[in-house]
């Protein structure tokens, strides 16, 4: 892959509506991310060429699944998705969830160095302040309410290089901690 010359340059002419979750996959060396509003993933491989598949609802964020394709936290529940060369999406629900509010959805996750997927919820509406998002893990027995509640945009997730520790914001313009 030829990265840009500098930064003027852009990776691929792309464009999102919310362009988030950055994923490389050293297996491909392909850059996935998705377009949460576009209702889409993107990837640009090796080659540079930029390919992108649609999907039927907003995909706040994506992991490598372990048994190939990727894991995505969508607006009902974890999913498989398998990319075809076609541009067909197949996308298998793993874990449905029952949010508090009809008007949430999933929004940032990371995996970490054990593979449990870490993912967060929140109310779409931005303007209005109800924090009742929350952080949620999914390992080996399922998906699972971590009992962390109140966070009105949960985001940025990370961790530390030792995995002692996780990071977690809550961006919202009325909240903003770490």
């Amino acid at each position: 892959m030829t990265l840009p010359a500098s930064s003027a340059d852009v990776l691929c002419p792309a464009r999102c509506q919310v362009g988030e979750s950055p994923l490389w996959d050293p297996a491909t060396a392909a850059l996935y991310w998705v377009d949460i509003e576009g209702r889409a993933v993107h990837r640009v491989g090796r080659d540079g060429r930029h390919r992108q598949w649609p999907v039927a609802e907003r995909i706040g964020c994506i992991a490598r699944h372990a048994q190939g394709g990727l894991l995505a936290a969508m607006e009902t529940g974890l999913f498989h998705l398998r990319l075809g060369d076609d541009g067909s999406v197949d996308a298998q629900s793993l874990h449905a969830v029952q949010f508090p509010q009809p008007t949430m959805r999933f929004n940032d996750g990371r995996t970490d160095r054990q593979g449990r997927f870490w993912v967060t919820s929140l109310v779409r509406d931005a303007s209005a302040p109800k924090e009742a998002g929350a952080l949620y893990r999914c390992d080996a027995q399922g998906l699972a309410h971590t009992g962390l509640l109140g966070l009105a945009t949960g985001n940025g997730l990370g961790f530390s290089p030792d995995g002692r520790v996780m990071y977690l914001s809550d961006s919202h313009p009325s909240v903003q901690q770490v």
